[in-house]
């Protein structure tokens, strides 16, 4: 079980997000979380659904530990990063024509297991950036 929280770099905890996510649990969003080679906290979000495709591309320095929220409901289990001081520095994408600037931006979970496991990856990977990133610059 803990094998899967062993990452130690960024690029290790992107990775292991980009394995875990994928389809909702509504089944109706494929998505998907990569991010830039030697840039790893620049992160490319895009779900995919029937009216086509939304992205959000944002720093994940940006994101404040205290607004990474889950919530689950009967219809939906939504996993959101809010970004420090609720600035809007989050851009958004439809079919990859630029949109506005957010200041949140949601995931959506395949089920209870996936959304825990992501929201640990993620807290883990502020934790390593909150670190400096001392890591990887060895």
């Amino acid at each position: 079980e803990e094998e899967r929280y062993k990452q130690t770099s960024l690029a290790e905890i992107n990775q292991e997000l980009s394995k875990s996510i994928g389809f909702s649990f509504d089944g109706q969003k494929e998505q998907s979380w990569s991010f830039e080679p030697g840039k790893e906290e620049k992160i490319r979000y895009e779900i995919k659904g029937e009216s086509g495709t939304e992205a959000f591309s944002f720093n994940l320095k940006d994101v404040d530990p205290e607004q990474v929220a889950t919530t689950v409901t009967r219809r939906a289990i939504t996993l959101s990063l809010g970004i420090k001081d609720r600035e809007k520095f989050i851009k958004t994408f439809e079919d990859d024509t630029p949109k506005n600037f957010v200041s949140k931006v949601s995931l959506y979970p395949l089920d209870i297991e996936n959304v825990k496991h992501v929201h640990k990856l993620i807290m883990m990977g502020l934790a390593f950036l909150d670190e400096g990133d001392t890591a990887e610059s060895n």
